[in-house]
């Protein structure tokens, strides 16, 4: 094996080696217990899940974190696959698709929600959909003539929330999957509310909203009805995602001059750096154990599935 390069840092009284190795995989050996930096940390563990001749775009974890779901193809021609990390396998679970995105999984990890666009006679219409994996039976969700995206399954599994423009521009909407009622609005702004994601205990849905001049993240309580600023940097701040436990948010931000992975605890204004690559780190999703994240990435030079160790906040200083 060819070691391209090593290098070593120190985080806190921890010493770190990283090797970069060929190919995509880069590797972090911890040589001593605790960590800080004497210069920009590493990406620890950072992996590169899928190597296609086209993108494989917005990553989310199934609920047991064995697989990855994904959206896949050219333009045109795209599809929801799904990547088996035990086995290595990719499984295509949708055919005849033009374009998807936003793939988002039922809490029994049966079945996986996606948004398609088509091209209508009344214009460009985008819905939800739901994938039934083991049968492949598909099942429209949002029917409204207008564009709906990136929808988030709720813990529960009842009710899907998903941004919308059904009411002129993008707001968020909550829909019960069993039909018992319409759709519902839950914020009503001038500006851009995009990317929910449900709060692990189902009471809070994060997004990222254009109030002011560029996007930050923010939180909605949905039993109170209240709106929280996360994030205030002045970068672009999008498409959050919860930590298993609730207390934390992971992002992409462009705050550092390109598209990199940050976390912020939620009530702390210090967030953390996570991916430092001059390629564009996007659209992350958390695994249910908290050890790993996932993103879409073009530091290969096509989009494709990075995983990264998720650092531990309780004993690392923001940079």
């Amino acid at each position: 094996m060819f070691i391209r390069g090593v290098a070593a840092a120190v985080w806190g009284s921890q010493q770190l080696s990283w090797i970069a190795l060929t190919g995509s995989l880069w590797a972090a050996i911890e040589t001593s217990p605790g960590w800080a930096a004497t210069g920009l940390p590493p990406e620890r563990g950072l992996e590169r899940i899928t190597s296609g001749a086209h993108d494989e775009m917005e990553p989310q974890w199934s609920p047991d974190g064995t697989r990855l779901s994904y959206g896949a193809g050219t333009q045109g021609d795209q599809n929801v696959f799904v990547f088996d990390l035990r086995s290595g396998e990719e499984i295509q679970a949708t055919k005849g698709l033009g374009f998807v995105h936003a793939t988002t999984w039922g809490p029994q990890g049966d079945r996986i929600a996606y948004v398609t666009t088509q091209d209508t006679d009344d214009g460009i219409q985008s819905h939800i959909y739901i994938v039934h994996l083991e049968t492949h039976d598909v099942e429209q969700v949002t029917f409204e003539p207008c564009i709906d995206g990136s929808p988030s399954w709720s813990p529960d599994g009842k009710t899907m929330a998903f941004p919308s423009r059904r009411s002129g521009v993008f707001n968020l909407w909550v829909q019960p999957l069993d039909g018992s009622r319409a759709p519902m609005m839950v914020t009503e702004h001038a500006e851009t509310d995009h990317g929910p994601e449900w709060s692990p205990d189902g009471k809070s849905i994060a997004f990222h909203s254009d109030h002011g001049e560029t996007a930050s993240i923010w939180v909605l309580d949905l039993e109170s009805d209240t709106l929280t600023r996360i994030t205030d940097d002045g970068g672009n701040d999008q498409y959050p995602d919860w930590s298993p436990d609730g207390r934390l948010l992971v992002f992409d931000s462009d705050r550092s001059g390109n598209h990199d992975i940050w976390i912020q605890r939620i009530g702390d204004d210090a967030p953390l750096r996570v991916t430092r690559d001059d390629a564009s780190d996007f659209r992350p999703s958390w695994s249910p154990d908290g050890k790993r994240i996932a993103f879409s990435s073009d530091r290969a030079g096509t989009v494709d599935v990075w995983v990264v160790d998720a650092p531990d906040l309780s004993s690392v200083e923001a940079r």
